[in-house]
């Protein structure tokens, strides 16, 4: 999947991960480093497994994007609307609603 939005304020995805510590865009740009002795005490495999999920991002946000997101708990009260991590009626939110606010919060909102 590409990530072709142009209002995006990211780095246009595909982004792929560099040997265990570069997160790149396919044109060479280099979007983040995971890995570096002198500040950080990871292992190499978690610095591996953490540049894979960030090159993983503009690909996950495109398919969240593209999912069915109606509330499942109430369409009046949608949970998404809470400000909390519960729904209205104090139960947890429901699946597509985190998922509306995990989207507003990778795109700054």
């Amino acid at each position: 999947m590409t990530t072709t939005n142009k209002t995006a304020k990211h780095t246009p995805g595909p982004w792929v991960s560099k040997a265990w510590q570069w997160v790149e865009s396919t044109t060479g740009t280099r979007i983040a480093k995971t890995h570096d002795a002198r500040w950080t005490s990871i292992s190499l495999d978690e610095a591996a497994a953490n540049a894979r999920l960030i090159a993983a991002a503009p690909d996950l946000l495109a398919a969240a994007k593209g999912l069915d997101l109606t509330c499942l708990c109430d369409v009046l009260n949608p949970c998404s609307l809470s400000k909390t991590d519960k729904h209205w009626g104090g139960g947890e939110k429901c699946g597509p609603c985190k998922m509306v606010a995990a989207i507003a919060r990778a795109e700054g909102r």
